[in-house]
């Protein structure tokens, strides 16, 4: 008796006869591929302007605040920490 395995069920067939099951799906892959290291990058990024904050000589209601703006509202909040810091180093 031939025993076939579950995993044998579903586009294995498919795969086998080198047919182009799922169009599309490599450029899904690419596309996922490069927003988990986008995403992760963002967040290497959100998290080094973070310890930034952490480490200024703000106040610490001000240091939550800055950490609070740059979290929730990414973009922005960066620019005007790094435009902040770069303009009170100049005075």
């Amino acid at each position: 008796m031939d025993w076939v395995p579950l995993a044998e069920a579903g586009l294995s067939d498919c795969a086998k006869s080198d047919m182009n099951c799922m169009p599309g799906f490599g450029q899904f892959l690419l596309l996922a591929g490069l927003a988990v290291v986008g995403l992760i990058l963002w967040l290497s990024v959100l998290m080094g302007i973070t310890l930034a904050i952490a480490e200024s000589s703000e106040t610490i209601p001000r240091k939550l605040v800055w950490a609070l703006f740059v979290w929730f509202v990414p973009l922005v909040g960066a620019i005007a920490w790094f435009a902040r810091r770069t303009s009170l180093r100049g005075l």
